[in-house]
């Protein structure tokens, strides 16, 4: 089913159905059920002779809302007689879905959208019908690359369960991350079709031990403006500031600021570090002022690292001219309850 979503979007369609998402996830060497679509009970149970049981059944629409919520899906079907008894109990629709049920796995979910400013973005976290009461998903700005995909992963609550837990085999990690690289990665579908997919969900992605199947997807469609909204935020400052300052940092001991200042060189900011300090000449080698207004020349960020005492004159002294991330220690936070 090949899917031309230019036309699509110019005949008016501004969302595609089960059927078409999962043809365009194919295109990206994403895997899905073995499938068929009929308009009838009996032609549903027809082409159960084709596939292999248990089945399940959907109807298929363009809809946002979620099939489950409005008895749109049967599982667990043995054969073409259970297949044609259930579409008799489902809502009517111009046609219906029947394809075989993917392995057990772990519930995912993996998809994107296209923010105003940074374009595409990938998600990738727990799924199934619970994804919003879990509310455990990552996002990256696209394109991604393994090494992205691998960090999303370590940073999800639900992290031990890929890995195995209690005994579980693990999951074919490896399709998981193929998945979320054929989405958000350099070639990806979020990127190739940028101009006209502004959501796509992948949910459920079953991931097994043997593999990764995409169960379910929805994708919605709208043309990207040619130009970044006037309104969007200018984050230049954040991610490409002039000059950072660090508060907190001491002249002694390993403090907040003492790392964060060690973690921009390692990182290789080149533009200048100002370390704050009341008394210190030098900290981490980089020559340290008294105060923001002291400093040679504006800086665009400054990391704050300091009690609650502190805190209100360092915000005074910034006067809004810098963007201010605070740091407190635990100590410094139970003295300010």
């Amino acid at each position: 089913m090949a899917i031309d979503l230019a036309s699509a979007l110019a005949a008016g369609k501004h969302a595609l159905s089960e059927p078409e998402a999962k043809a365009l996830l194919e295109g990206f060497g994403v895997a899905t059920p073995r499938s068929a679509v009929a308009s009838s009970a009996a032609g549903l149970a027809s082409a159960a002779a084709d596939l292999s049981p248990p089945f399940a059944v959907k109807v298929v629409s363009a809809e946002g809302a979620h099939k489950s919520d409005v008895g749109g899906v049967r599982l667990h079907l043995e054969d073409a007689a259970a297949v044609e008894a259930a579409v008799q109990t489902m809502p009517t629709a111009e046609a219906y879905l029947i394809e075989e049920m993917a392995p057990s796995g772990v519930e995912m979910v993996v998809g994107g959208y296209r923010h105003a400013r940074f374009g595409p973005v990938l998600m990738a976290g727990f799924g199934g019908v619970l994804v919003e009461i879990l509310d455990d998903i990552a996002f990256r700005i696209c394109p991604i690359n393994r090494s992205d995909a691998e960090a999303m992963l370590a940073g999800l609550k639900g992290a031990p369960l890929l890995s195995g837990y209690r005994g579980a085999a693990p999951v074919d990690r490896d399709a998981l991350i193929d998945v979320m690289m054929a989405l958000g990665g350099p070639e990806g579908l979020l990127m190739q079709h940028a101009d006209t997919i502004a959501e796509f969900d992948v949910n459920p992605l079953i991931v097994s031990t043997k593999g990764a199947v995409a169960v379910d997807a929805r994708a919605r469609l709208e043309q990207a403006p040619t130009e970044v909204p006037r309104d969007a935020p200018d984050l230049s400052a954040l991610l490409a500031p002039n000059a950072v300052a660090v508060a907190g940092a001491s002249a002694s001991n390993i403090a907040h600021g003492n790392l964060y200042i060690r973690q921009l060189k390692a990182f290789g900011f080149a533009k200048p570090i100002y370390p704050i300090h009341p008394s210190a000449e030098t900290i981490e080698g980089l020559k340290a002022y008294p105060s923001l207004t002291a400093l040679p020349e504006s800086v665009d960020y400054a990391y704050m690292a300091v009690g609650p005492k502190a805190a209100p004159d360092m915000l005074a002294a910034a006067n809004g001219a810098c963007l201010l991330y605070t740091s407190p220690s635990p100590r410094d936070l139970s003295t300010s309850r």
